[in-house]
């Protein structure tokens, strides 16, 4: 069983540095990725402004790419990549990735849609 900080209630490897290898990001798999950004999505959803939720999207971004040393532009490139590629068998991922795109036109955007 994992230890536990006594102080923190939660388990030591939250804890701990994880250096960021920058030559692993590409090899996260898309099931992953979805997940965290429906954990970070999870606890943005209950923001009354949508403006707020995308501000703070836009600044965790931000502060992501320039604490760990990346090119914006190449990080958006590859959150792109997963959103865009499906690999055969990749269902269950692709219906996450789409309830995250769903959720941005739909709350976000305030488009209409009909649900079957």
């Amino acid at each position: 069983m994992a230890s536990t900080s006594h102080e923190t209630g939660l388990p030591d490897s939250y804890l701990t540095p994880h250096p960021l290898d920058k030559l692993r990001l590409t090899m996260v798999p898309r099931s992953e990725a979805a997940d965290a950004a429906h954990l970070a999505l999870f606890q943005l959803q209950d923001l009354p402004r949508t403006e707020t939720q995308v501000l703070g999207v836009a600044v965790l971004f931000s502060a992501m790419a320039k604490r760990c040393g990346l090119d914006p532009e190449e990080l958006y490139r590859m959150g792109m990549m997963v959103l865009r590629e499906r690999t055969d068998g990749d269902v269950r991922t692709g219906n996450n990735l789409q309830a995250l795109r769903d959720y941005c036109g739909i709350r976000i955007m305030g488009e209409q849609t009909t649900f079957y």
